[in-house]
């Protein structure tokens, strides 16, 4: 795994693209899973174990959330006027 690199400064179109990639091996993934897949016990990280059925929900819980918050940002944005030059 590559070290972060925390003076990258990525472009919103390299970005973009990243995002699309990673949402299209979680598509893939998912399409690929079986229910045995889905069923399967795995260690929790928050300790104990959990389901790898658990562990979607909360990915996509998360992805929802961020969309929500994102939307609601984005329509304050729209709604303030520029200031006048």
């Amino acid at each position: 795994m590559a070290a972060l690199d925390v003076d990258a400064r990525p472009s919103l179109d390299e970005m973009l693209d990243v995002r699309r990639d990673r949402m299209e091996l979680v598509a893939q993934l998912l399409r690929a899973a079986s229910d045995d897949d889905v069923m399967r016990t795995v260690a929790s990280p928050n300790g104990g174990t959990t389901t790898v059925g658990r562990c979607i929900q909360v990915v996509l819980s998360e992805e929802w959330a961020h969309n929500q918050y994102a939307n609601r940002d984005l329509d304050v944005l729209a709604s303030v006027s520029p200031p006048t030059p």
